[in-house]
């Protein structure tokens, strides 16, 4: 709210709290709401309580996931309804597809409005980026390939991901933290679940 932002990203994971087109989620997701299809979330909170005005997009297959993984919807049409409802607008990945939401519309599945709301909020980031206007008046267009990668873009790269970085050590867990253990750090040893960081550790030179 206060970075005035134009794009919001919804995640894998689902919330115990909010509300979705569905209701609540699955008892073996203990009612939680797929981020993606969290009205609240996207559309009472981001939206109507912070003032929010731009485009909310997918982490990538996250769509896929509402109903693939949570299981909160068990059609395509349900589906596309569940997120675009809840206020996503770009699906990174491909659920979306134009075969599957063509059908869709075709079919009537869908209710047409949901996409020309999805495309609306797109499109108005769009205009205010200066995509549509003539080069002359936007001051990107005189930007060439010249500055992509160059070595003081690699530079500032490096320094970003080398200040993020979060050293964890990958060890099976031994044991299981008590609901009482305080403090906890010593009750359990840290599961990092990421094929990334198992590819990263076993590509470390010894």
């Amino acid at each position: 709210r206060r970075g005035k932002a134009s794009g919001l990203m919804c995640s894998y994971n689902a919330e115990t709290y909010g509300s979705g087109v569905f209701g609540a989620g699955s008892k073996e997701q203990h009612g939680a709401i797929p981020s993606c299809a969290n009205k609240y979330l996207l559309s009472t909170l981001a939206r109507q309580t912070w003032g929010f005005d731009g485009y909310v997009t997918s982490d990538c297959e996250a769509t896929a996931a509402v109903q693939t993984e949570h299981g909160y919807t068990h059609s395509d049409a349900n589906t596309t309804t569940a997120v675009l409802q809840a206020g996503m607008d770009l699906d990174c990945g491909s659920f979306l597809n134009s075969d599957r939401v063509g059908k869709l519309l075709r079919t009537k599945a869908v209710d047409e409005k949901l996409i020309d709301g999805a495309l609306s909020r797109q499109f108005r980031v769009l205009f205010r980026l200066g995509i549509f206007d003539p080069p002359r008046l936007n001051p990107f267009a005189t930007i060439g390939e010249e500055v992509v990668n160059t070595p003081e873009h690699q530079a500032l790269a490096k320094e970003a991901a080398d200040q993020s970085l979060v050293l964890l050590k990958n060890l099976p867990i031994s044991r299981t933290i008590p609901r009482n253990a305080h403090p906890p750090t010593q009750a359990v040893s840290t599961k990092v679940l990421s094929p990334e960081v198992a590819l990263l550790q076993e590509s470390r030179p010894a």
